[in-house]
């Protein structure tokens, strides 16, 4: 159980910096367009905290001028940025194996896992259908949620 007191660490998947740029009038875009404003805001105020990674930035840089430039901004308001090391290249290889995940996703599970972060928000629900099997190749509970549940479970 979340210590409602505690300040939450949040991992945000490349998916999400790109999220507020989707289409609005498809599936559930405007609820997660809305739900990353909210997220980005709690950043900002310090009710939660950010950590981020290699990954993110090496996938940022490859994004769109707008998501890039809105990765650029974000980092600068993380308490931590995971670096590429052979610890990480190990777990994700571990988490490739065990969980079924591809190369680049098992990165960004690793690094958040590494980093510490308590929820792991994504906006692909593929990655979230495999958090059963994540966690048993961590061998510890590993929250993940969209957005929207970030919102209405964390920061609500």
């Amino acid at each position: 159980m979340r210590d409602p007191d505690a300040v939450p660490v949040v991992y945000l998947d490349t998916r999400v910096y790109g999220r507020p740029y989707d289409d609005p009038t498809v599936g559930a875009n405007r609820r997660e367009i809305r739900a990353v404003a909210s997220i980005i805001q709690a950043i900002g105020a310090g009710a939660a905290r950010l950590v981020s990674s290699f990954a993110v930035q090496e996938e940022g840089a490859r994004a769109t001028p707008e998501v890039r430039e809105f990765e650029e901004s974000l980092r600068g308001h993380a308490a931590a940025v995971v670096p590429a090391s052979p610890e990480v290249q190990a777990l994700a290889a571990q988490l490739t194996e065990a969980a079924g995940l591809k190369p680049g996703e098992s990165l960004h599970v690793a690094c958040a896992a590494l980093a510490g972060a308590g929820e792991f928000v994504t906006c692909n629900p593929r990655r979230l259908r495999k958090q059963p099997a994540i966690e048993a190749a961590l061998g510890r509970p590993f929250t993940m949620m969209s957005p929207t549940d970030f919102v209405r479970e964390v920061l609500a």
